[in-house]
């Protein structure tokens, strides 16, 4: 009879977490086919794809997140893989984890995220210029512009979201957005 494949030292550490840390492609796969588990984490929280990504492991980040690597399971002080992924300089890392949906504005415990401890420029770039990072959170306060909060916020009056006029025709689309409009206002 063999070992467990899941055994863990004293640590916490599993034989796939060893080998995600130490770069081990091989062992990394034949672990996960053996039933390795992607997720288990070190007595600290350190995950098999956390360790990866801070030594810079690219391929065995890849197959950790192929085999359900949680992108975005954080470590005992609340830093995910991406942050230090980020942290550590690992650009291609960084690439690969937010196009699989890492939160690149989830704030460690220290309410840091991964921009604010980017270690090159071209991590910052990359995040800052990253689409979803650029969109403006879309939060309706009021149905006008005449909350004094609302630039401080940075928040968008329902108003200036829906620009439908009520217009003579009912069956028109704009008159049927004015009255959508004015329902969603009549809850704020």
């Amino acid at each position: 009879t063999g070992g467990d494949v899941n055994q863990s030292g004293d640590n916490g550490t599993t034989p796939l977490w060893i080998a995600s840390q130490n770069g081990h492609l091989e062992v990394v796969e034949v672990l996960i086919a053996s039933g390795g588990s992607v997720n288990e984490a070190d007595n600290d929280g350190f995950t098999p794809l956390y360790i990866a990504s801070q030594n810079g492991h690219l391929e065995i980040v890849e197959v950790l997140i192929a085999s359900g690597g949680l992108v975005n399971q954080g470590n005992n002080n609340g830093g995910t893989p991406l942050w230090i992924a980020s942290h550590k300089g690992h650009l291609e890392i960084v690439k690969v984890l937010i196009a699989n949906k890492a939160d690149f504005l989830y704030k460690n415990n220290n309410g840091r995220t991964p921009l604010d401890v980017a270690d090159t420029d071209e991590i910052k770039q990359f995040i800052m210029n990253h689409l979803w990072y650029r969109r403006q959170p879309l939060i309706v306060t009021r149905p006008h512009s005449d909350h004094e909060t609302n630039k401080e916020h940075k928040l968008k009056p329902l108003g200036e979201i829906i620009t439908a006029t009520k217009g003579s025709d009912p069956s028109s689309e704009d008159y049927v957005l004015f009255r959508i409009k004015m329902k969603v206002a009549s809850f704020l």
